[in-house]
């Protein structure tokens, strides 16, 4: 009998002895497995944004097309190796940063889409595209990141917010009336200069045509002053401040605040019979 346990005892370490093996050599494998998992998406990704952002930078529409493909195939090799590590965006910690990096991944294709689109000029492609981008990139929480990539991160969204209107001040879904002002920085006004003429200038499917331009006073002429003018105007500018003390319309930009210096202006404008204004560009 107890030679009997002693020789299963003895069978129970020779088989410990195998498994431990296999788990350590196990552990290893998976070890290296994951460390070149991410070390090909590392430089796959360097590479592929490297790229992308050479693209970007680019102002030669040849260059663009020639490099494109190089772009694409750089997107491919990130994509493939994304799949090596997509089963981590299921455990603590890590898998934010995993999801993260998909949704990066999925805006980058939906950008570099949409730049092929802009090239033969289909804007509205274009604005798809980009939506994709932003709701990519806006259910990304950048606060987990460093201070550094919070600000890249911003610019970039940023920066996006402003491409995201061009279809809207190119007119392409509607005929828009953009209204530019000439400011004199020699006769100061709180918005930049004393408002010296204007022009109108309407938008419609990406284009341009004048609809009107003249000196400041004469559409100050049509206009029926009924606000009271701030005390400095009257005090320092004199002029028709002598007659009435009502705000004139070329001294709407009296506010700092160039949005509500705007609102009055055009406020002031339509109701001197300018057309209806979709923008303002101030010089």
């Amino acid at each position: 009998m107890e030679e009997a346990l002693v020789a299963a005892k003895a069978d129970y370490i020779n088989m410990a002895i195998p498994v431990k093996s296999i788990l350590k050599k196990t552990f290893l494998i998976f070890g290296i497995y994951f460390v070149l998992s991410i070390l090909f998406v590392v430089i796959a990704g360097f590479i592929a944004f490297k790229q992308g952002f050479k693209l970007l930078a680019s102002e030669n529409v040849d260059e663009i097309k020639a490099n494109i493909p190089r772009v694409e195939k750089s997107l491919s090799l990130l994509k493939t190796s994304y799949t090596f590590v997509v089963w981590t965006q299921f455990l603590p910690f890590v898998g934010d940063y995993t999801r993260d990096l998909g949704k990066i991944i999925d805006a980058f294709e939906a950008a570099l889409v949409g730049g092929q689109m802009g090239l033969v000029g289909d804007i509205d492609g274009i604005s798809g595209q980009l939506n994709i981008v932003m709701d990519k990139l806006t259910s990304i929480n950048p606060d987990k990141y460093s201070s550094g990539y919070r600000g890249k991160y911003q610019s970039i969204i940023g920066g996006l917010n402003v491409i995201k209107s061009i279809p809207y001040f190119m007119g392409m879904d509607a005929p828009r009336n953009f209204l530019i002002l000439f400011q004199n920085d020699k006769e100061l006004r709180p918005t930049g200069g004393f408002m010296t003429a204007y022009s109108i200038m309407r938008v419609d499917k990406g284009k341009f045509s004048p609809i009107a331009s003249e000196d400041i006073y004469n559409l100050d002429a049509k206009y029926k002053p009924t606000v009271p003018a701030p005390e400095p105007l009257i005090k320092y500018i004199k002029g028709p401040y002598v007659l009435s003390q009502n705000l004139r319309l070329r001294d709407m930009n009296w506010s700092p605040d160039f949005g509500s210096s705007m609102i009055n202006f055009t406020t002031a404008a339509s109701d001197a019979g300018a057309p209806e204004i979709d923008g303002i560009i101030a010089g």
